[in-house]
């Protein structure tokens, strides 16, 4: 009997690590007051423009929350959704998150991390910290709903 019917299938993503999608998440979650922070090395932007105003303020003066804590979103860069995210004593830190959504919730969470997508993911003191910042330039594509606990996936890929 010949066995060779092709090549094996695809084992599924370890640990909720997948690769980047090919579309970006929404700029908006179901909820009509969610939005999102565009920020830039810790700086809110809107357009190309800088609105003056730093990831933290720019959050406090949303209707939701983000970027809430002593040095939280300093010096981050990515898309931060006003859901919560970026909660905690350094969450978010020098990161560079294309999108947080319900995402780096606790201290140290995802501090100086280099990841694509995070979404309802790295909930806990320490979680995602540092993760893949030993990948270059494309560091840990997407985390979904995984890397929730304390240091969980904190130097993923590191």
């Amino acid at each position: 009997e010949d066995c060779a019917a092709g090549p094996p299938p695809t084992p599924p993503p370890m640990g909720g690590v997948t690769p980047p999608p090919t579309t970006p998440p929404p700029t908006t979650l179901a909820s009509s007051d969610v939005f999102r922070i565009d920020c830039r090395n810790g700086t809110s932007f809107a357009g190309d423009d800088s609105t003056g105003q730093s990831c933290e303020q720019a959050c406090a003066a949303s209707d939701g929350s983000c970027c809430v804590g002593e040095d939280a979103c300093d010096y981050f860069t990515g898309l931060v959704h006003t859901d919560g995210s970026c909660d905690g004593v350094y969450a978010c830190y020098g990161a560079s998150i294309d999108t947080v959504i319900d995402s780096c919730i606790g201290d140290d969470s995802c501090t100086l991390a280099n990841i694509g997508f995070v979404v309802n993911s790295c909930h806990g003191d320490y979680s995602c910290s540092y993760a893949g910042v030993g990948v270059s330039d494309v560091g840990i594509g997407s985390i979904k709903s995984s890397c929730n606990g304390h240091g969980a996936c904190s130097n993923a890929a590191y």
